[in-house]
């Protein structure tokens, strides 16, 4: 007997990988700077660890409904509603769960049968392509291209047409690029998608994010789809909640229904005083998420002019999240070994493109989810290294 080939399959992180070797440094003594983690440096905001005190001091800590708390499942649809326009029953299609992975997994666990197949947009976040090889799916990567600003088109979709394709992940902003994808994008997916009838699965977890546009595009603005779409979002990333795993998916009542029975076996609920810490980042005051953004876009255009102004490196400067993408093709190595050698050389942890599937290798992401003093010196450090290696 032995571990399932389904799991052997998977491989580990590159971004924890890379965490791992950093820490094998620190141990030896060395300073590293991380900018490999998804994970804002801000504190959850005050009002919001108040609420979930509060709730453990009154007993809140029993299950609550496999589906959340009524309320906060009413401030999570008035939510959509006000900024998305689209209505979702609070009852029967709005699940609060572990986070973003969980409703990620929900999503294929409830969807996919052994052969079917999942077209996911790359580069990406690694676990789109991993999950599904747990339920015996298979995925097809559409590579979205840095010259083409990560947009999308209909012929190119087609391209990638598998009759055993059931539905597609999409993620804007996105996790690694930072780009987001324009109305003309998701017209096309929303076209492709309805020609074949497939699911969407739409991850905005960044949705708060997104810079010099100044408003989230979803392809809910299409309401002829909503009943296709399996909304994904997250509490981890807006209000800097990620230790807390708060997240939610909305879709139409037969799906959630489908999801909720794998929740329930999976965690039964999320946990309950997170669940009124969540309420209160909806519907407490939103200007700590404002503050957050405004910072994010003043570490983003350091970033961007410090990585640009490295001779061969192009960076694109992004639309949302927090995170840039840069081309360091020029070098002539892979991108393991270019955030390996930034690891050595500069003590900046990094995360090499590859772990993002095939359209990430060429590129390292720099999270800039950091401090504007550290990502001054890691620039300086990463320029450093590179003139070693032209």
């Amino acid at each position: 007997m032995g571990i399932s080939s389904k799991v052997e399959s998977i491989p580990f992180s590159s971004i924890r990988r890379m965490s791992e070797l950093a820490s094998e440094l620190e141990k030896e003594g060395r300073h590293i700077i991380h900018l490999e983690l998804g994970r804002p440096d801000f504190d959850t905001p005050s009002h919001i660890k108040e609420a979930a005190i509060k709730a453990l001091m009154e007993g809140k800590v029993h299950y609550t409904s496999n589906y959340g708390i009524t309320e906060l499942r009413h401030a999570i649809a008035d939510k959509i509603r006000t900024t998305l326009g689209v209505e979702y029953d609070p009852a029967s299609e709005i699940i609060v769960t572990a986070g973003g992975a969980e409703a990620i997994y929900l999503a294929f666990a409830s969807l996919l049968e052994p052969g079917d197949k999942v077209m996911v947009l790359t580069p990406c976040w690694p676990n789109y392509l991993h999950v599904p090889k747990l339920m015996n799916a298979g995925v097809i990567e559409v590579e979205l291209r840095q010259e083409d600003d990560y947009q999308i088109t209909k012929r190119r979709l087609e391209e990638f047409y598998d009759p055993a394709v059931k539905l597609i992940v999409i993620n804007s902003p996105c996790n690694p690029t930072g780009g987001i994808l324009e109305t003309e994008s998701l017209e096309a997916l929303k076209e492709f998608a309805l020609e074949h009838s497939l699911y969407v699965i739409s991850d905005e977890v960044y949705e708060a994010f997104t810079y010099d546009t100044g408003k989230h595009l979803s392809i809910l603005r299409f309401t002829e789809i909503k009943d296709r779409v399996i909304l994904v979002n997250s509490f981890s990333k807006t209000y800097s909640m990620t230790g807390w795993r708060v997240g939610y998916v909305a879709a139409e009542a037969m799906v959630a229904r489908a999801m909720v029975k794998v929740h329930q076996n999976l965690i039964a609920c999320s946990t309950s005083f997170a669940q009124a810490g969540a309420l209160a980042a909806l519907t407490g005051p939103q200007e700590c998420v404002q503050e957050m953004k405004k910072e994010y876009e003043r570490r983003m255009n350091l970033v961007v002019q410090g990585l640009n102004e490295i001779p061969v490196v192009r960076c694109n400067r992004p639309k949302g999240a927090f995170y840039v993408f840069p081309s360091v093709d020029a070098f002539g190595m892979e991108s393991s070994e270019v955030s390996e050698f930034l690891l050595r050389e500069a003590g900046v942890v990094t995360v090499p493109g590859s772990g993002f599937g095939k359209g990430g290798e060429g590129h390292i992401r720099i999270s800039y989810a950091a401090s504007y003093s550290d990502l001054e010196i890691a620039l300086e450090k990463i320029a450093i290294a590179f003139q070693k290696l032209r």
